[in-house]
Parts: structure tokens; sequence; C-alpha cells
């Protein structure tokens, strides 16, 4: 099961999907990074777990780091999950829709 996290500005932050870690992007490895944080070396980066445990200059907050999270990582209530499986499934219709338009146009 996917962790769940509640959103919290300036430390949780919803991404449409994870970035890879640059740390390990220069090691040849495709790893996600779960963190975009500040490093002790001065530039920010995005970070894996272990990265940003060696790199980090802080814990999470505004100016220091924060932890990236996906919309299916989202703490919901359990009407905040109906509306947003609502919202996923009218997204699916819609572009199964524009599929079947594209199909159409080609004829």
């Amino acid at each position: 099961m996917t962790e769940k996290f509640t959103p919290k500005r300036g430390e949780i932050v919803v991404v449409p999907e994870l970035p890879l870690c640059d740390f390990c992007k220069m090691n040849g490895k495709d790893v996600e990074a779960l963190y975009d944080f500040a490093t002790y070396m001065g530039p920010w980066g995005n970070g894996c777990e272990r990265h940003w445990q060696e790199l980090r200059v802080g814990l999470l907050g505004m100016g220091v780091g924060q932890r990236l999270i996906t919309p299916d990582q989202v703490e919901r209530t359990p009407i905040q999950q109906a509306k947003y499986d609502a919202q996923q499934q009218r997204a699916e219709m819609v572009r199964l829709y524009d599929a079947q338009i594209g199909k159409i146009r080609q004829l």
C-alpha cells in the first residue's frame, strides 16, 4: 500500500510525478527523488532518501527542503477520496472520448 501524507505548505508538496534523483543520475541510476532540498554544497537538488539524509542542510520547510508526493499519496477523508475518484473517472472518460474523436477524424 502507498504511504499517505497530508500536504503542508512548504514541507510536503504534491507533484504530478516524482522526478529522478539528481545525484543517482550522476552515477547512471534511475531512482525516484522524494525530496527537493538545499544541499550543504549550496545548490538545490531533487534527491532520494539516501541523498537527502547525506546532503541536506536542515529538515523540511521553506528555504531548506520539501517532501515530494504524488496525488495518490495524499491523505484524504472518505468524502475527499470520493471526489478525487470521481475526478479521475471523469478525466479517464474525457481521455477515452478524445481518443475516439481522434480515430473518427482519421477516417
